[in-house]
């Protein structure tokens, strides 16, 4: 074999073995919480919080995002429904599009019949790993619903177990795009570097 070759064979080997372990670590991470993620209202038990996990509103195009509004429907029928007494509200002040999430959600989540005083705000949730740390700190043992869509929630589940946390997750519509799948795996591989690393 040519030096060529053999520099051709080492490289597509590296990237085989890269591809390979970033799908068993998003199976795995899915496997881990196959049993902790419901869509149906009636399933889930009654706790006494809800953890809405923050997403832009809006799109560039000035579109509403539809994973938003899909959250926002899902947290408010679970409080309907009495599932939830209150809601942590985790996301970023100031996102990628200039947004403030926080506010946003607060304001619709208030339009929708949810009382201002039963609604937590944590500014500080600029990823997944930190909104669940700071819902461990606000929660001190409480068992909470995790509120996102299911390819968000399982990775925010299985950090959840992982911190030892009580926790089931409701699935918002939604189903991941193309581009989301590529960014989810990824995610996901940098979510088990920051676990190993205890960031």
């Amino acid at each position: 074999m040519s030096k060529k070759w053999r520099y051709l064979w080492v490289f597509g080997t590296i990237v085989t073995v890269s591809l390979v372990s970033l799908v068993i670590n998003a199976v795995s991470v899915s496997y881990s919480s196959r049993n902790l993620i419901f869509d149906d209202c009636n399933k889930i038990p009654k706790v006494e919080f809800g953890l809405l996990l923050g997403t832009p509103k809006y799109l560039p195009n000035g579109n509403i995002n539809h994973y938003y509004k899909s959250r926002i429907g899902a947290v408010l029928k679970l409080y309907r429904r009495g599932k939830i007494e209150s809601v942590i509200i985790s996301g970023s002040v100031l996102d990628k599009y200039g947004e403030n999430e926080i506010e946003l959600m607060r304001s619709d989540l208030i339009q929708g019949g949810i009382d201002n005083a039963h609604l937590i705000s944590d500014e500080n949730g600029n990823c997944t790993l930190d909104s669940i740390i700071n819902a461990k700190k606000i929660l001190q043992g409480e068992r909470v619903v995790i509120v996102s869509q299911s390819f968000q929630l399982e990775r925010a589940l299985y950090i959840a177990r992982r911190e030892g946390m009580d926790v089931v997750g409701f699935s918002a519509k939604g189903k991941i795009s193309k581009k989301l799948l590529v960014r989810e795996f990824l995610a996901r591989l940098k979510m088990r570097v920051d676990l190993i690393l205890n960031r």
